[in-house]
């Protein structure tokens, strides 16, 4: 006996999924996985994410009025793509993206960058926060890899993190020096290392391909590795890891990532009216030690960043 049809409405819709189902109508979308406030769909080599969080990813919607998506969809339901709506081929379930809000998926480089002194205060703020945070998944690190007292990472550390210690390490400090090369043999040891649907280390290497990115979009000619770099990541990446991080490596090439990712970034580097550590602890709250893990390769990342990035002098002209 057919399932009643259920109805469902989108609030937000990634730019990128949008332009995705208009050039792929009728095709479709297997499940890929079901959480209760999330649903991967595969199509192709593209993963797409239904959540009923505030927290949209790209090639994302964001649906109201379900508490729960485990009673809704099952790993065998299939969908069927198109502009509109996302419809189960079993008849049991209508999403309409009809008339979501469209948000954008990349981080926009439209406002000034910060003073570089703004920026380090900022991270320094920030390191200090954390240090006070529960010590979850690469945290335990947050005083070696940051170069800031090894009192500051609460605990002793769990049994991943202390195991893949020296690599992140070697890795960061490789990333600092610009020997990117060296930085790619270690990554082997890191990529789909740690717990979960997105890896600890994939998280922290998430962090660094976006600052990466950002880096070369606003210095194009400065840094010629940086795309070689970001496209060796994600080769290993295909057999090295889940799907749903493969995914993420991907969005953060592209300079793209998920709304209060997307936030804290913006509110780090540039001219940003949101609260630093309000944005943070929205991120801090995202996954078992994702949120964490992230902001850890952040922070790594942004000291690279700042001490790479241009200044603008009283005459108006660049200097580093």
């Amino acid at each position: 006996m057919n399932r009643m049809m259920i109805n469902l409405k989108a609030k937000l819709l990634a730019d990128d999924l949008r332009d995705f189902l208009e050039i792929s109508q009728g095709q479709l979308a297997m499940v890929d996985s079901v959480f209760p406030h999330a649903v991967n769909l595969s199509c192709g080599d593209q993963l797409i994410t239904l959540t009923n969080q505030e927290d949209i990813t790209p090639m994302g919607a964001l649906l109201e009025g379900v508490d729960n998506f485990v009673p809704l969809i099952n790993e065998v339901d299939q969908f069927k793509l198109m502009p509109e709506a996302l419809s189960a081929i079993s008849g049991s379930l209508l999403l309409n993206i009809s008339k979501a809000e469209i948000w954008k998926s990349k981080i926009a480089i439209d406002k000034a960058l910060k003073a570089r002194q703004d920026i380090v205060d900022d991270i320094e703020r920030l390191i200090n926060w954390l240090s006070h945070k529960p010590a979850l998944g690469l945290l335990p690190l947050l005083g070696r890899l940051t170069k800031a007292n090894e009192s500051l990472s609460a605990g002793k550390g769990n049994l991943y993190s202390r195991h893949i210690a020296d690599e992140l390490s070697d890795f960061n400090l490789a990333m600092q020096s610009e020997d990117w090369q060296r930085a790619l043999e270690i990554s082997d040891k890191l990529i789909g290392f740690g717990m979960g649907s997105t890896p600890s280390c994939d998280d922290f290497l998430a962090a660094w391909l976006l600052i990466l990115q950002i880096f070369d979009e606003l210095y194009p000619e400065d840094k010629n590795w940086i795309q070689e770099f970001g496209q060796a990541i994600l080769e290993k990446a295909q057999a090295q890891t889940t799907d749903i991080s493969v995914a993420m490596l991907k969005n953060a090439v592209l300079g793209k990532t998920n709304l209060s990712h997307q936030t804290l970034v913006t509110t780090l580097l540039f001219n940003h009216e949101d609260d630093l550590l309000s944005s943070a602890e929205k991120v801090l709250q995202h996954g078992a030690s994702s949120g964490g893990d992230f902001m850890l390769g952040l922070l790594c990342a942004l000291n690279w960043f700042t001490q790479n990035m241009k200044t603008i002098d009283k005459k108006g002209e660049q200097a580093l």
